[in-house]
């Protein structure tokens, strides 16, 4: 089905063909709550991917009554959101201390930037802590953020700066990967800043500079730092 259409498995094994996540409805509710209620490293990581769910075919309306749950028990649950804020706060944007760009050192992608690893991911990590904040049943990071906006939760401005880098980096990103496909090349995230127009190098950075103060203010909302 989705890899022959060129979907790639699940390295995490991640899908329905594991037993381990066809689960009925109750136990589903069962899980998502000791999720948010006894949160581990590994329970964050699989609440960061399944949070994320939609239905597709059959009992779709469990979708709805699983987003519900999740919308009002993390919302309402302060050790859970600053454990989540302090995993989004992981993965930071490659700038150095002078707004100057941090290149992968070595390996195959040396003198590169991995804009999903340092971009986009914590960018959609950092959207998704405050829209569990405000009870949003969204299910991407733009409407996300739509919501987020809405509901006053960041500085004046904030919201439509976020939304612009996370486009502005998608949209790099996405181009990357359709010019290597042009050329016969395995499609990645990775790219050199040098391979730019001037324009797009300052946009990227000025991007990468609004994530990094958006993470600065993540860390003051949901005080991660104070987890025990």
């Amino acid at each position: 089905g989705l890899a022959r259409s060129g979907y790639s498995y699940c390295s995490g094994d991640v899908m329905a063909t594991n037993t381990r996540w066809r689960q009925s409805l109750r136990v589903w509710q069962d899980t998502f709550r000791q999720w948010i209620e006894q949160p581990t490293p590994e329970t964050l990581l699989a609440a960061s991917i399944f949070f994320d769910l939609d239905g597709v075919w059959g009992q779709t309306a469990f979708s709805e009554r699983l987003r519900t749950l999740i919308a009002d028990k993390a919302r309402a649950n302060t050790r859970f959101l600053a454990c989540m804020a302090r995993n989004a706060l992981l993965r930071t944007p490659p700038l150095g201390f002078f707004k100057d760009f941090v290149l992968e050192p070595d390996g195959r992608h040396a003198n590169a930037i991995n804009l999903k690893r340092r971009g986009t991911a914590p960018m959609v990590d950092l959207i998704r802590v405050h829209a569990l904040a405000i009870g949003s049943r969204a299910r991407n990071s733009f409407e996300r953020l739509r919501d987020v906006i809405a509901a006053d939760v960041l500085p004046q401005g904030r919201g439509q700066d976020l939304h612009d880098a996370l486009e502005f980096i998608s949209m790099v990103r996405i181009r990357n990967q359709a010019h290597d496909m042009a050329a016969g090349l395995e499609p990645d995230n990775s790219i050199e800043p040098e391979k730019l127009s001037e324009f797009e190098r300052k946009s990227l950075r000025d991007a990468f500079q609004i994530l990094s103060h958006a993470q600065t203010y993540l860390k003051f909302c949901y005080q991660p730092g104070r987890i025990a």
